[in-house]
């Protein structure tokens, strides 16, 4: 899960409540270190809705320029790799070589990786220092 990601997607206004609802969970799949590659029936179980219901969102979500879908193929068996979706935040969201097929694509899901299960990760950084809360000075007893 990421944080950024998370309030990234909760600040998009104008949504249907579908759409914004598939962004949000999108957002929760989000892994700093590998991206985002949850499976069309995990999305639909976690939205509570159908996966014809999904697609129809997600095709918004593309057309408002929140998300990409990037598809690859494994080079050596020819199956489709897990789909990765990139949200409207990400640093190479719009980059020139988001589309290949020829090494250029993101990393692949991390192995065994078929739903956005958490992951842990350590890359997001705190954006405060810490502080007590009531700020007012500690009583020695």
């Amino acid at each position: 899960m990421s944080h950024v990601a998370t309030n990234w997607a909760f600040s998009q206004r104008g949504l249907k409540p579908s759409a914004k609802i598939i962004l949000l969970v999108l957002a929760d799949c989000h892994n700093p270190a590998y991206g985002c590659f949850p499976t069309q029936a995990f999305l639909a179980d976690a939205c509570e809705m159908n996966r014809d219901t999904v697609n129809v969102q997600l095709a918004h979500l593309e057309e408002q320029g929140l998300i990409r879908r990037v598809r690859s193929i494994d080079p050596k068996t020819k199956r489709q790799r897990p789909t990765r979706y990139k949200l409207g935040f990400e640093a190479d969201f719009g980059g020139p070589d988001c589309d290949t097929d020829d090494g250029g694509d993101p990393p692949p899901a991390p192995p065994g990786h078929t739903t956005c299960a958490p992951q842990n990760s350590v890359s997001e950084k705190p954006t405060q220092t810490r502080k007590a809360v009531s700020e007012f000075p500690t009583l020695t007893l």
